[in-house]
């Protein structure tokens, strides 16, 4: 299949979950299982081998209000597996990531805020892969992303999973650059309260076989894996995308900015690293001359430009700077 988009309006973080599930239906994906469980919803799909499981509920151990304190807010959790068990919990699948220790193995998107709100949905194959971005405020944008590297060889691996958490309480909410807040693709915060990061990727190559042992071959962006913007890698950066300020400069003539790929690096055994590919469909980008929801066109591609969370936040709210994702929507 080619890339497809779609773009709808959701009543809440139910509503889209059961979108991504009618679009990836339309995709190719097969649906596993979808059942309610309570007032929330899990979702499970497949396609080419790679199995991605999803619930949307109201979560509490990923958001803190602006005192400091643990409250519940609606989000989606989602990983990806090696196999489908009707029989297992949502989040017992086989193959799934196990860190060995009290993290949280979802990814998680965070504070998905009751609607309406808008949405858009992406997806294509070869590799398979389906995104989903809302604009749960306006300005304010939530990200969700799985599927399959661009893969540099062939080793085994390559499913990946990716969302958008954000620390909702001062001073961190303003902050772009700090830990507490764990964009796609930069998962620097691993803690049991907030989860195990967004970010991970099952890498196990031909060299040295990750897999076995509390899920060795899962890694997560920032620990063992390391994603690239410009060639300057996450490693010993408090955020990836604060690198976009010094890998991304805008042009003195215009003020754009290049849309840069996501390269990904994996950690072997040896402690050595090999590159995997890159993330397909979508771009890192500078807004400094870009507006959110913009669509530019290069050659025959047009691409959503999105902010990770919200472009220049003022005080008090979400803030990414100009640090943003181009989608490749036609």
């Amino acid at each position: 299949m080619a890339l497809a988009t779609t773009t709808g309006v959701a009543a809440d973080h139910l509503a889209l979950l059961d979108a991504i599930r009618v679009f990836a239906l339309a995709q190719g994906w097969t649906v596993n299982l979808n059942t309610s469980v309570g007032s929330d919803q899990r979702l499970h799909i497949s396609k080419s081998g790679v199995y991605i499981n999803l619930y949307a509920g109201t979560w509490t151990e990923y958001n803190r209000d602006s005192t400091g304190s643990q409250v519940s807010t609606p989000g989606i959790a989602f990983y990806a597996s090696t196999g489908f068990d009707g029989g297992e919990a949502w989040d017992a699948q086989p193959g799934a990531p196990d860190w060995g220790d009290s993290n949280k193995q979802t990814a998680h998107t965070n504070d998905i805020r009751p609607g309406p709100f808008a949405y858009r949905l992406v997806a294509d194959s070869s590799p398979d892969y389906l995104y989903a971005i809302a604009e749960v405020d306006p300005g304010i944008y939530k990200h969700l992303l799985f599927g399959s590297l661009d893969k540099c060889g062939a080793w085994t691996g390559g499913d990946f999973c990716a969302g958008a958490s954000w620390a909702c309480y001062s001073p961190y909410i303003n902050d772009g650059r700090s830990v507490y807040h764990s964009p796609p693709f930069d998962s620097q915060l691993i803690h049991s309260d907030y989860g195990a990061g967004p970010s991970h990727l099952r890498a196990e190559s031909e060299w040295k076989r990750f897999w076995g042992t509390a899920g060795a071959g899962w890694h997560r962006a920032g620990s063992v894996v390391r994603a690239e913007v410009a060639g300057v890698t996450s490693a010993g950066d408090p955020n990836l995308f604060d690198l976009f300020r010094y890998a991304l400069n805008a042009a003195a003539l215009n003020g754009q900015t290049e849309l840069s790929p996501l390269h990904v690096w994996a950690e072997k055994a040896s402690g050595n690293w090999f590159y995997a590919g890159t993330v397909p469909g979508v771009r890192s980008v500078r807004m400094d001359a870009l507006i959110s929801g913009q669509v530019i066109t290069i050659g025959s591609d047009d691409w959503l430009i999105v902010p990770l969370i919200q472009r220049n936040g003022a005080s008090g709210t979400p803030n990414s700077y100009t640090e943003g994702l181009a989608y490749r929507i036609s």
